[in-house]
């Protein structure tokens, strides 16, 4: 599914306005429509620039000036690795399929014993054996008109997942879909494009794991993007973990739909990368709509994470709670917006949204910019925003008892992002994030022995 393209390297422009669709026959002709559609809009707007509201706060230079190329196959024989080895998540019992450098690696999934009425395929099977579903739902649920980044992956586009649960089936184990950067000489350019769609009374739990073989050093951009579709009285959690090289790009965007009376938890963890944008866009269009939006982002040294939430009313009697929180370390750089637009028909909504900053250095510096926007009348909508830094006095506390000064700040800042943590559902997800938060922290390893 890869775009072809004029050139084979270049900035994210000039690559995006050398593309061409691949002309031989494969993808639909809506398809090809779309992917057009997407670039000529993209070559319109370019990458986004602080004068634009949403990105003024994220400096795009260092993504502007690179050159990436498309990535080479896999350089391994898949054949020959472990094939529980890459993404693993110890103690986690859940069928797996695993992308590398964007390309799907078939040797390397595990989707022995699944149901028969659930289809799990890289997106390209889907389009081949349920085009007409595809293309009902593509690139009708993120909301891109003017999201640069997600017009340029519809534009060019890898490969990705295709989800469909039936209605009143359920995926009775969690999918864990691992996509693995490697880089050789050169940075690459990887779009993967994700598609889940859970029926009526069908449940699931998908994890969306970014991994990298190179922790640091290696440059690259992951531009991701997922639609997700909840029909009436599905039940849907999803998770977002993004673990990739300390140098590396990432961008994602995930659009969520939702009908009467589904229920959706989205969460997000971010730990990795040079830059991170992070979106998340869900709609309630249906009636007694419930949505979690729950994220933990850990910037340290020169990282910068970006978090856009809207989240959309539509349907009546709406539920939906935003938690994000932040630890920032060293020079670690945070940036949060967050939007709750309750259209006219969404009465009777209760909305919460709430963004925390805990800053451990004088160096580190977090934005944040709670938002609504209302146009009913019989709402409950509340946010809030917070930046600040360990209390002292709970700090001596500890010590008082006996704790030394470097532990007892580990403890606190590990009790401040463990509520991001335990709203997650799977114990394997919260230990291995646990384990990730702790390793960055002076003192860790001492917390964690006791927990």
């Amino acid at each position: 599914m890869t775009t072809l393209t004029d050139i084979q390297t270049g900035t994210l422009e000039t690559l995006a306005q050398a593309a061409r669709p691949a002309g031989n026959g494969a993808a639909p002709p809506w398809l090809t429509d779309r992917r057009r559609a997407a670039r000529e809009r993209f070559n319109q707007l370019g990458l986004p620039a602080s004068r634009d509201e949403d990105w003024r706060q994220t400096n795009l230079d260092p993504l502007r000036q690179a050159e990436f190329a498309f990535p080479a196959p896999p350089p391994r024989d898949d054949a020959a690795a472990d094939p529980t080895a890459i993404g693993r998540i110890d103690g986690l019992d859940a069928w797996r399929l695993v992308f590398i450098n964007g390309r799907f690696a078939p040797s390397l999934c595990h989707l022995e014993g699944l149901d028969e009425r659930v289809t799990v395929l890289n997106l390209a099977e889907g389009l081949e054996q349920a085009e007409a579903l595809v293309g009902e739902h593509f690139d009708q649920h993120v909301g891109h008109e003017d999201d640069a980044f997600a017009l340029l992956n519809t534009a060019m586009m890898d490969d990705g997942l295709y989800v469909h649960v039936p209605d009143g089936a359920v995926l009775s184990k969690p999918l864990h879909v691992v996509y693995h950067t490697e880089v050789a000489d050169q940075p690459v350019l990887t779009n993967p494009r994700n598609l889940i769609i859970v029926g009526r009374e069908a449940r699931a739990t998908i994890i969306e794991h970014f991994v990298s073989a190179q922790p640091r050093g290696a440059v690259y951009l992951t531009n991701a993007v997922t639609e997700i579709v909840a029909d009436e009285d599905a039940v849907i959690e999803h998770y977002r973990l993004e673990e990739e090289s300390s140098d590396a790009f990432h961008v994602s965007s995930v659009g969520i739909t939702q009908q009467g009376r589904a229920d959706v938890a989205s969460h997000t963890v971010l730990l990795g990368g040079r830059l991170v944008r992070n979106n998340v866009r869900p709609m309630l269009e249906g009636d007694y709509c419930e949505c979690l939006v729950n994220g933990l982002y850990v910037p340290t040294a020169r990282q910068h994470m970006d978090n856009h939430m809207r989240v959309e009313h539509v349907g009546t009697h709406g539920d939906s709670r935003q938690f994000y929180k932040g630890v920032l370390l060293d020079e670690g750089r945070s940036a949060f917006s967050g939007r709750i637009v309750v259209a006219q028909t969404g009465q009777k909504t209760d909305a919460k949204q709430t963004n925390a900053n805990l800053l451990l250095s004088d160096k580190a510096m977090a934005h944040t910019k709670p938002q609504l926007e209302i146009y009913a009348d019989d709402v409950k909508c509340t946010h809030g925003a917070t930046c600040g830094q360990l209390d002292d006095r709970a700090i001596f506390y500890l010590q008082s008892r006996g704790i030394d000064r470097t532990t007892a700040t580990s403890i606190m800042v590990f009790a401040f992002a463990a509520e991001a943590l335990e709203r997650m559902k799977l114990e394997p997800i919260r230990d291995r994030l646990a384990t990730a938060l702790l390793e960055r922290l002076p003192g860790g390893d001492r917390v964690r022995a006791v927990l």
